[in-house]
């Protein structure tokens, strides 16, 4: 409707696009809708260190003795935006995956720049390849070059250029270990690697001197030259058609052809003022997304064997044996180097209208603004295209999902103080349901605001939808509505509305909500020192509670309570607070109402009383074993009894051994890890948690839970109660107050502040013909379509998984999600996010646009979720099956005419490989038994509810040189860049690298750093008298120590943990288990390196095309 369909393309053959070329190593919902708006039923009333996977230390706290004993309407979908004075006159937007501009409001709307009969080139995606030739010796390369340029007016033929190969050793070799089986990964029997380790293949090697010319300005190849051993690049450009194109190979050079088309006819329309898509830098060429890029073609029949010089006819000449080298890491495909190309997206990003553009990565410093499609940090798909048919993403393999992060924090210039942002809009319209609907008709069809009020005569609205109340406005000259700039609802992709009585419980508005903190005060409490830490900071931190925009308070009420073998309540509605004691553990109940939660203005002065009185009352305590099932028992009691929704604090120190409900065992299972049993020792004991959890979610109470322990603490078993209900698990092995106290305080200060909303219900829907079928996250589903949550915070980000029903018909496909909850101020309010994708069965469109980010990330929760409950090695054939697919479709289906012995990976793809072996390298998946079994419980816990930018970081961890820095005011460094690829031979001898995963912090140094650097940093002479046991980072003034700090502070501010620091000197006992982080090196028996994978994946591709 918007935008005429796909034109054909041609996915290969003699005309088929070109491609760059990589070095790689020679080697062998359905149902019944419910009757009301927005699709939501009316309520009926290190183990040793803190980090998985460390080596073994002894506790630094105290050793305490064992313990003794069918489709439903969609909320309006937003029309175009007026120009205005804070919206450019034309948006840039992609209409069916072609780039184009949508027409400023003087115009009759939704009618696209130039004339409407103008024929759209297809677009080809651009792709990276790696030659396999049949001698040992591997030929041509092509590293990403630059951004695109932001056009100007309208596009203007430029040049285009040919990729130049880097030089490759004539005699690489990929190592002998390529030869033997790796433990855990599946094994292929053909396209066998001999005794060198080198593949056989058909495909005539390239001679030494065989490279790729720069064209000249006609077009055409200028006279032989040979590049030098420094790859060149080109200029950015947008490809036109030039002079003639070589027709066949030259004798010494590989062949490379651009597609055809009109004299003078530019190849691509206007483009977007937001650069290409993220996971999409230029190559080499410096063409354009869906530009053609440069390869080596195969040998012609009948001619002279490609790359050795001589007329047809000639015997070419043998090369001579050489001795096989390995080929360089540093030459595969570098995340470092797409994440620099793509950080020139920075800035302003344009949502699309009436599509979705696709966004730049998550690494990317970007603000959006919306023009009808939410933010990518609101939602983000997989694929910026809806496969018309199921056919296409049953043979691409490449899931279709959305990442959906509904209150993750916005950038400073999004939001509603912003132009475009987030809007709180007044309920537009309500909808009634005549029988036939309650029945659950499938048929029926969907009304959204472009169509209509600017369609009306294209809509085909079942007979059953009435529509009552539609508000009126008068239309302009140009058929707009005139209060259009006025009603978020109908221009934004992501707005809210505020909910009426009948979406509240029992017909009532809610209550605001409650936060609650039950803090253990028995004797390992008091001696780790977290007793003292928490009462001596909690007060200052509440002060932080958050609040509604332009609130000057918060009104959170707050209450207090701790446990130990009793649970202890304080009331603090009295001058002087007193405490009530409930020794029935088995049958709990709350002793006092009115004084035990209080908006925290009201109840400072005993709070802060109580605060200082627990420590000295606890004091002598030697109580050890501890309860925690009632003690959530009391939480939730508390808060329903108050009517409320909320928060449970819990801080614990030890297994709940006591007898009562949900008394633990401790079990000694660690030897499980990494075997086929492991999932025997990731199963909780019993279903008393999960269970009160469940309770928990369905009164709107979320459970964190604040772990302190020094043995075995069952955390998949207590972890339920935060994985149902939306929470999170902090984890402090082994905590000491002087060193471990900043960082509690700094998770526990950012889970009290951050953005969040309560009681919270969310839908996904989509138009006709696909529907969300599965979902991954911390959640609690009672049917098969709405996802409860307790809460949902800034941090939390869950999956929704689309399939066919039947082919699309339409050129657009819609995807919702609506999110019911209950503000911090206690409105009840409903959200909406929308994005609008084009149709196409093009396998060109699907690899061109998509994500990077979305689809690892979707692939690391899929990974964890099915080595949890299928093993380990059921997980890696899946998930390496799927890889291989994805890029055997590709190589397929776009780029068939190239030979087997090349490795073609798509643009956007191109590091599928690299973050499909970091998945199963990640302690949460491979984590064997030098990890204890609670810290890879809590690793899968993590990644559950992780966001994509978390779990991008988390897979490839950002790796700074700090040695240089010097500053003399911190606030000179606002940046941390300069990042290295993440291979220990990067790390230089004479340096100092910060390596941050997201979830521990290295500062690794060099035995060769300068000593003048130590003495600035640490206070000694060299790296050699340093003691790593024990090193921090001393406040010292002096630029290098300002340096160094300020690079610390900048890296802690990325992610929803502070990361705990370890100092590692070169070959020091913790150096092999950081070595665990540098992902693309093999680092154990059961894990391949970057290169090793690329291998294994490149022949399991071999298998799946022969």
């Amino acid at each position: 409707m918007f935008a005429p369909p796909f034109p054909p393309t041609n996915g290969g053959g003699p005309g088929a696009q070109p491609q760059a070329t990589y070095p790689a190593p020679n080697m062998a919902t359905g149902g019944a809708p419910p009757p009301a708006i927005g699709g939501f039923p009316k309520p009926s009333m290190d183990a040793s260190r803190g980090y998985p996977g460390m080596p073994p230390h002894p506790a630094n706290g105290p050793q305490m003795p064992a313990a003794t004993s069918a489709q439903s309407p969609m909320v309006p979908f937003p029309a175009p935006v007026s120009t205005s004075a804070h919206q450019p006159s034309t948006f840039p937007s992609v209409v069916n995956g072609f780039h184009s501009a949508v027409q400023p409001p003087s115009q009759p709307p939704l009618q696209h720049a130039g004339a409407p009969t103008t024929s759209y080139q297809p677009v080809q995606p651009p792709s990276s390849v790696a030659n396999f030739p049949s001698s040992h010796h591997p030929y041509g390369v092509s590293q990403s070059n630059g951004p695109i340029p932001t056009p100007t007016g309208p596009p203007q033929p430029t040049h285009m250029t040919q990729n130049q190969p880097l030089p490759i050793p004539p005699n690489y070799s990929a190592g002998p270990q390529q030869n033997a089986p790796i433990p855990g990964y599946p094994q292929t029997t053909s396209h066998q690697l001999n005794s060198a380790g080198v593949l056989n293949t058909t495909v005539p090697a390239p001679s030494q001197q065989q490279r790729q010319p720069q064209l000249g300005p006609s077009g055409a190849p200028p006279p032989p030259s040979f590049p030098s051993s420094v790859p060149s690049h080109a200029s950015p450009g947008f490809p036109v058609h030039g002079g003639a194109m070589p027709s066949f190979p030259q004798p010494g050079f590989a062949h490379s052809s651009a597609p055809s088309g009109p004299p003078g006819h530019p190849m691509m329309g206007s483009q977007p003022s937001f650069g290409p898509p993220g996971g999409m830098p230029l190559g080499a060429s410096a063409m354009p997304p869906g530009a053609p890029m440069a390869v080596g073609f195969p040998p012609v029949p009948g001619g002279p064997p490609t790359g050795f010089p001589g007329a047809p006819g000639m015997q070419p000449r043998q090369p001579q044996p050489q001795p096989q080298q390995r080929l360089d890491p540093n030459m595969m495909p570098s995340a470092v180097e797409v994440m620099e190309i793509d950080s020139a997206q920075a800035g302003q990003f344009p949502t699309g209208y009436p599509h979705a553009n696709p966004p730049p990565l998550v690494s990317t410093d970007f603000y959006a603004v919306d023009q009808g499609n939410c933010s990518p940090r609101l939602m983000r798909s997989t694929i910026y295209m809806a496969p018309a048919s199921n056919d296409l993403l049953k043979a691409a393999q490449i899931p279709f999902a959305v990442a959906i992060s509904p209150f993750a924090a916005l950038h400073s210039q999004e939001g509603p103080e912003a132009p475009l942002g987030v809007s709180v809009a007044k309920l537009i319209c309500v909808l009634s349901w005549s029988s036939k609907m309650e029945e659950g008709d499938s048929a029926v069809h969907f009304v959204t605001p472009p169509l209509l009020f600017f369609f009306p005569h294209n809509i085909d609205v079942n007979s059953c939808l009435l529509v009552e109340d539609v508000y009126f406005a008068h239309l302009d000259h140009t058929g707009r509505r005139t209060d259009i700039d006025h009603r978020p609802e109908l221009f934004l992709g992501a707005y809210e509305f505020i909910a009426t009585k009948q979406y509240c419980k029992n017909g009532l508005p809610p209550k605001e909500p409650a936060f609650i903190f039950m803090i253990d005060v028995s004797y390992n409490a008091v001696q780790n020192g977290m007793l003292q830490v928490v009462c001596s900071n909690l007060e200052k931190l509440l002060s932080r509670l958050p609040k509604e925009l332009g609130a000057s308070e918060s009104v959170i009420h707050v209450g207090l309570a701790t446990f130990d073998q009793v649970v202890h309540f304080f009331d603090l509605s009295a001058a002087q607070p007193s405490m009530m004691v409930v020794g029935d553990v088995g049958d709990m109940f709350v002793p006092i109402v009115d004084g035990l939660l209080l908006p925290y203005s009201q109840a400072a002065p005993s709070i802060r009383a109580v605060l200082a009185e627990i420590p000295r009352l606890f004091a002598p305590t030697k109580i050890t074993e501890t309860i925690l099932g009632p003690v959530v028992q009391a939480g939730l009691d508390a808060l329903q009894c108050a009517d409320r929704a909320g928060k449970v604090f819990i801080f614990s120190t030890s297994l709940p051994s006591l007898e009562a409900p949900g008394k633990l065992k401790a079990r000694n299972e660690r030897n499980l890890l990494g075997t086929d049993k492991e999932k025997t020792a990731l199963t909780p004991q019993g279903e008393f948690y999960s269970k009160l959890g469940e309770q928990c979610v369905k009164a709107g109470v979320t459970v964190d839970l604040f772990l302190f322990p020094n043995s075995f603490m069952d955390v998949a078993s207590i972890a339920q109660l935060s994985a149902v209900t939306g929470g999170n698990v902090y984890k402090y092995q082994y905590f000491v107050a002087d060193k471990d106290a900043s960082r509690f305080l700094a998770d526990l200060d950012h889970d009290i502040s951050r953005q969040i909303a309560f009681d919270c219900m969310a839908r996904v829907r989509s138009s006709a013909g696909i529907r969300p079928v599965l979902f991954q996250g911390s959640f609690y589903m009672e049917n098969s379509t709405d996802l409860e949550m307790a809460s949902i915070d800034e941090d939390k980000s869950f999956f929704a998984e689309l399939k066919h029903d039947d082919k699309l018909s339409d050129q657009n496909a819609i995807i919702q999600c609506a999110v019911l909850f209950t503000s911090v101020s206690g409105q009840r309010r409903l959200r909406i996010l929308n994005i609008c994708l084009p149709v196409s069965s093009d396998y060109n469109q699907l690899y061109r646009v998509a994500d990077q980010g979305a689809l690892v990330s979707y692939l690391l929760k899929n990974a964890v979720q099915a080595n949890r409950e299928k093993g380990n090695k059921e997980m890696k054939e899946q998930i390496f099956q799927r890889c291989a697919q994805i890029l055997a479709t590709y190589r397929e289906k776009v780029s068939e005419s190239a030979p087997l012995g090349q490795l073609i990976l798509p643009e956007t793809l191109k590091l599928l490989p690299l973050f499909v072996n970091s998945i199963v390298k990640n302690d949460s998946i491979n984590g064997g038994s030098e990890m204890t079994v609670d810290d890879k419980v809590w690793m899968i816990e993590l990644i559950r509810g992780m966001r994509v930018d978390h779990a991008m970081l988390l897979l490839y961890p950002k790796i700074v040189p700090v040695d240089h820095l010097e500053l003399h005011d911190p606030s000179e460094l606002t940046n941390v860049t300069g990042s290295i690829r993440a291979s220990y031979e990067n790390l230089v001898h004479s340096k100092a690298y910060l390596i941050d995963n997201g979830i521990v912090l290295f500062l690794w140094i060099g035995l060769g750093v300068a000593e003048a650097w130590v003495q600035d940093i640490f206070g000694v002479n060299n790296v050699a008298m340093l003691d790593t046991e024990n090193a921090q980072i001393p406040e010292k003034d002096n630029a290098r120590s300002r340096g160094l700090r300020r690079a610390v502070e900048l890296l802690q501010e990325v992610g929803p943990r502070k990361r705990k620091l370890f100092v590692v000197r070169e070959k020091d006992a913790l150096e092999p288990w950081m070595k665990k982080f540098l992902v693309e090196d093999r680092s154990g028996p059961n894990v391949m390196s970057y290169v090793d994978f690329l291998c294994y994946i490149h022949r399991e591709i071999r298998n799946i095309l022969s």
